[in-house]
């Protein structure tokens, strides 16, 4: 029910027909008809994960067992030859961890109030530190806010308040600590 909530119209189409739900209670299930549900459900998975514009839909990563990506470990903002860089560090670098596809960005001016979002994507570098140019940012105080996502969802933000100064070249940026939300 997920899974056809979020395709479209066309994707509806393409799905296979799921398997017949039992209302038996379980004490009257034989061991030939879970064996017979448990091989409609494989060819049913397998008929769906052989269909990439299917797999992408988050009830399908739940499904297969992925789960969103844990919140970045860390935040900082750096000027880079009258620029600034955002660096993002993953929770994890190891092999279990789960995976990111990318990274969801807002910069909000907090004293114009505007904001910019944007988003990063990482492919397989999901689990290694990141850099991204991001310009040159006018002079007082930003609110950088870094999520990481991948199919099955978001996590929580990491972020940073950083204050430019009105002349980046007299002075440099100090990011000040990251704040993790849980």
């Amino acid at each position: 029910d997920e899974l056809i909530r979020d395709c479209s119209g066309e994707e509806v189409a393409r799905l296979p027909v799921s398997p017949r739900w039992s209302w038996l209670p379980s004490f009257t299930q034989t061991t030939e008809f879970l064996d017979q549900q448990l091989q409609e459900l494989q060819a049913y998975v397998t008929a769906i994960v052989l269909q990439p514009e299917l797999v992408r839909h988050a009830a399908v990563q739940k499904l297969l067992g992925v789960k969103p990506p844990d919140q970045p470990a860390g935040v900082r903002v750096v000027p880079r030859n009258e620029e600034h860089e955002l660096e993002v560090r993953p929770s994890s670098h190891s092999p279990k961890a789960k995976p990111i596809d990318k990274y969801r960005v807002v910069i909000v001016n907090l004293e114009t109030g505007s904001a910019h979002t944007f988003f990063r994507d990482v492919g397989s570098r999901g689990r290694r530190p990141q850099q991204a140019r991001i310009g040159r940012l006018m002079p007082g105080k930003h609110h950088f806010v870094v999520s990481a996502a991948n199919l099955a969802g978001c996590s929580a933000p990491t972020s940073v308040i950083i204050d430019i100064p009105a002349d980046l070249r007299a002075t440099s940026v100090a990011a000040g600590a990251h704040e993790r939300h849980a």
